[in-house]
Formats: C-alpha cells, structure tokens, sequence
C-alpha cells in the first residue's frame, strides 16, 4: 500500500518539476533579448537620423538649384535689355565675367538674385555664396559653401560657371566700331621737311630760269668763234 501511494506521488510531481525553468536559463535569454532590443532600438535611430539627413540635404541642394536657375534667368534678362538699349554695352564689353558678377550682386538692381535660403533652417546651416570673375577663363564663378547634415561630412561647396550671354553682341559693337573709322575722310599728312623744302625747290628753279639765257649768249659766242678760225684756216 505504502509503494503504490509512492509511486502515484512521482507520477503527479514529476511532470511539474521537468517543465520549469532555472535561474541560469532565465538571466540568459533576459541578457539576449536585451541585446537584440538594443540592436533594434540603434538600427531605428540610425535610420531615423540618416532620413533626417537626407530631408535636410534635399532642401539645402533644392535651394541651390533655385538659386541657379534664378541666375540664368537673370542672365537672359540682361542680354535682352543689352538688345534694345546698347548705351553701357561697350563698358560691359571691356570685362563681361566682371559686369556679369557686379549685376548679380548689386542689391539695388532690376537683375539681383540674393543668396539661397534653407527653408526652416538654422544660422548654422546658412547657405554662403560668392560670386567672382574667372580672369583666366572668361566666366563668372559661382560658389556655394555650406555644412553637411551627415555627422562625418563637415563641409561642402557647389561650383556653378557662367557665361554672359550679352557677350554675342560685343562683336558687333567692335565691327561698328571699325566701319565707322574706315568711313572717315583721311586727309594728307605733310610733315614740316616738306613744307620746309617746297620754297628752296621755287628758289632753285629761278635761279635755273634766271643762269639760262647767259649760258644761251655763251654758248651762241663759242660757235661764232669757231667758224671764224675754222674760214682763216682755209684761207690759208
């Protein structure tokens, strides 16, 4: 009787003791779970800041592109006014990068095109751009310098090159330049020899006309002369 109630006692413990778990097994998976949630918890920081980065790099290169086209409209436009009034062409023909870049720049004029502007952006992350004359080139520079919202990017810069449009017409001032000095009456130049020498040439040729009829009377006395020598000889 005692064996049989022994055996039924670890027949009913025995199942509950096999399915627990120990203190090892428990502080194990606690410590992998925990490295797995702080994997997860990186890679959705990482990925929430990369797409903060990228938001802002596409605003700040939008900016950029604005601001470009801004500059090539205001190119066309001034190439334009040059066609129908010419009055300040041939001083812009002289530097055409360096007028270019001053009515880019002039604040108080019909073409200025101000700097890009971050929309929501901070001072930190302003937009600096310098516009200069390219002397060896011909073309205006455009420089764009700003800070990379990446954390191992500190800075960047764009470089945009110009021509001026309103170069074309530079030839065709230079051309009516040329005919109209070709068009002007050139008048003889006599330097002062010549007129210095012109009354010594009158002052010779009298003298010629004055010596003449002697040299004629002597020349006339001579042949006389002869023929007389020329008859006594004969006569004897």
């Amino acid at each position: 009787m005692a064996s049989f109630l022994q055996r039924l006692t670890t027949t009913k413990s025995s199942p509950d003791l096999r399915n627990g778990f120990t203190l090892t097994e428990v502080l194990i998976s606690g410590s992998m779970l925990s490295m797995v949630m702080a994997s997860m918890a990186q890679f959705t920081v990482s990925s929430l800041s990369s797409s903060a980065a990228t938001a802002q790099r596409q605003r700040i290169e939008g900016a950029i592109n604005d601001n470009i086209q801004l500059i090539y409209q205001a190119d066309i436009r001034l190439a334009k006014t040059f066609e129908t009034n010419k009055t300040s062409l041939p001083s812009a023909c002289k530097n055409p990068a360096a007028f270019l870049a001053s009515i880019l720049s002039q604040s108080s004029g019909e073409n200025f095109v101000p700097a890009p502007i971050i929309p929501g952006g901070s001072q930190s992350e302003r937009i600096k751009r310098t516009i200069t004359p390219d002397q060896t080139t011909g073309l205006t520079k455009v420089v764009y310098q700003f800070r990379g919202p990446e954390h191992n990017v500190q800075k960047e810069q764009r470089i945009l090159e110009v021509h001026p449009r309103f170069q074309i017409h530079c030839g065709l001032v230079e051309e009516a330049s040329t005919d109209s000095e070709e068009t002007r009456p050139t008048q003889p130049r006599t330097s002062s020899k010549q007129k210095q020498r012109k009354p010594a040439r009158a002052g010779k040729k009298q003298e010629r006309r004055q010596t003449s009829p002697k040299k004629i009377s002597s020349s006339r006395t001579s042949n006389r002369c002869r023929r007389a020598l020329n008859q006594k000889r004969k006569c004897g």
